[in-house]
C-alpha cells in the first residue's frame, strides 16, 4: 500500500495502490470506485514463429465499467519499465487487447509476439466500478 504522509484521509485514500481490491471514491451516480494492482508473471508470455500468441488473465473481480488501465512491464533487477504496447525491434510486440468476462471475473487479453522471461512482470494498474 502506498500512503503519502500530510495528506488527509480524502486525499491519501486516491493514492492507494495494493493488489487487494480498495475503494478509493465515488463515480457519478453515486457508483464506488475501486482500484487494483494485477500482477502476471512474464513467463506466461512466449515468443511464437508467426502471428501473435494471446494471453487471458482474470483480474479477481467482475467490473461494471473500466474508468483506467496502465500496463507496463517491470524487471526488479534494476528498475527497468516498458509500457505497453512495447515495441521491440521496430515491431508492436506486446499490448491489451481487450477486455471480457469469464467464470464471473473481467479478464485481460493481451496479445504477444516476445519472450519476456522471468526477470519481467507485467503490472496493470485498473480502476473500475462494478455491478
Amino acid at each position: 500500500m502506498f500512503i503519502i504522509k500530510g495528506l488527509d484521509n480524502e486525499q491519501n485514500s486516491k493514492l492507494v495502490y495494493s493488489t487487494n481490491e480498495v475503494q478509493i471514491g465515488i463515480a457519478d451516480g453515486n457508483k464506488p470506485v475501486y482500484r487494483k494492482i494485477v500482477k502476471i508473471p512474464m513467463t506466461y508470455f512466449v515468443n511464437v514463429s508467426s502471428g501473435y500468441a494471446n494471453l487471458a488473465q482474470g483480474i479477481g473481480v467482475l467490473t461494471k465499467e473500466i474508468l483506467f488501465l496502465n500496463a507496463y512491464a517491470y524487471r526488479s533487477s534494476d528498475g527497468r519499465t516498458d509500457p505497453l504496447p512495447y515495441s521491440g525491434n521496430g515491431t508492436v510486440s506486446t499490448w491489451l487487447t481487450h477486455t471480457f468476462t469469464k467464470n464471473g471475473e473481467t479478464v485481460l487479453n493481451f496479445a504477444n509476439k516476445i519472450e519476456w522471461g522471468s526477470a519481467y512482470t507485467l503490472i496493470v494498474t485498473i480502476e473500475y466500478t462494478k455491478l
